[in-house]
């Protein structure tokens, strides 16, 4: 599997050209859902037929994996118009496409975290694959939009409540978004630096145990 972030890459220097190319601008909302596993088809179209009808939203599907996401696009876009970019693109062109949008929805684990640096609105789900990345990362900060089940016809309506939930409330989950993005910045910073220092310490205790195994056994070396 090879994520589809990673094929081409661009230099940051063309970020807004892409952006304009790809017609991101507000008012589009991004999906980036897994195509590997159910797949509730009716339910996504209802929820996307939301977005367009009532709050005039442009909807993007973002792929992810070029071996899965193909299939279910191809369902969304036989029933219900979905865009979509026309090349896959690096991390830091995605991330700049990210902040354009309005909002992302996902049950992919690293297309919440970019969304996340980006500090754009998300509605997590939980592709319940006997994980609990999505709720452990949603549980580092304090952000009040539940991590919503595995998206079906008879659930799909509270994530259009979450949805214009996200409406009412972008400008502030923004500010969460780019409050939580600096503080996990830094806790994983301080956690690499923590673990650089066990790691140290390992090593200078594992030559130490190295050398005293070999001072005790010059003594017979000696001897021979």
């Amino acid at each position: 599997m090879r994520l589809g972030f990673c094929i081409r890459s661009n230099t940051p220097d063309n970020l807004t050209a892409i952006a304009k190319k790809e017609g991101v601008t507000a008012g589009c909302v991004g999906l980036s859902l897994r195509g590997d596993g159910n797949f509730d088809c009716d339910a996504w179209v209802k929820i996307i037929s939301h977005l367009q009808k009532k709050q005039r939203k442009r909807v993007y599907f973002v792929f992810n994996c070029k071996a899965h996401d193909h299939h279910i696009y191809r369902k969304l876009s036989q029933k219900i118009e979905v865009l979509t970019f026309s090349q896959y693109y690096d991390f830091p062109v995605v991330l700049n496409l990210m902040k354009a949008f309005d909002m992302i929805i996902s049950d992919r684990y690293h297309a919440l975290i970019f969304a996340i640096l980006a500090n754009t609105p998300i509605i997590p789900i939980n592709p319940t694959y006997k994980t609990v990345k999505t709720e452990g990362l949603m549980a580092l900060f304090d952000y009040p939009v539940e991590v919503a089940p595995r998206v079906n016809i008879k659930n799909c309506d509270k994530l259009i409540s979450s949805i214009d939930y996200i409406e009412h409330h972008a400008g502030q989950l923004r500010e969460l978004l780019a409050k939580a993005s600096r503080e996990l910045i830094a806790k994983g910073r301080a956690d690499i630096k923590k673990i650089s220092r066990i790691d140290a310490t390992l090593r200078s205790a594992n030559r130490r145990t190295r050398q005293m195994a070999c001072d005790r056994q010059m003594p017979y070396a000696h001897n021979l």
